[in-house]
């Protein structure tokens, strides 16, 4: 499993409030914010970056158009490796294997956002029917 993520895609710059579970770091909202109420992460933070590790131009010919014409970017996170840092800000971390990567803080204690789309209110209609046709009725 890769701790970085290449892909053609524009960076999502965000700060998210929640701590990791599991993580040293304190959650994100606890921490000292100055007067633009930019997030400030102490050394050790879990945090994710990013970078373009090529740019459009410095990519190989041999790559359908749509993905040539974009920059290859990486996000990568781990545990913040200078003293304090801001979102914006250059940064260095090390990785859970302990590699060293540098790039622009986007966000103190990442974690997943998954779901499963939009409510449809035709399943609801489906599953009334299948109970229905299934069980006779709309029972628990």
């Amino acid at each position: 499993m890769q701790t970085g993520l290449f892909a053609a895609r524009p960076a999502i710059y965000s700060v998210r409030h929640n701590a990791h579970m599991g993580g040293a770091a304190a959650p994100a909202q606890n921490r000292t914010r100055d007067k633009e109420e930019n997030i400030l992460a102490k050394k050790n933070d879990w945090v994710r970056i990013h970078r373009n590790v090529l740019e459009a131009k410095e990519r190989t010919g041999k790559l359908p158009d749509d993905t040539k014409n974009v920059p290859l970017e990486m996000w990568v996170k781990g545990h913040l490796k200078n003293e304090s840092a801001e979102i914006g800000d250059e940064v260095t971390v090390v990785t859970r294997v302990g590699r060293e990567e540098h790039g622009t803080l986007i966000e103190v204690n990442p974690h997943y956002e998954l779901n499963y789309g939009d409510y449809v209110p035709e399943i609801t209609a489906i599953e009334d029917q299948l109970r229905t046709a299934l069980f006779g009725g709309n029972k628990q």
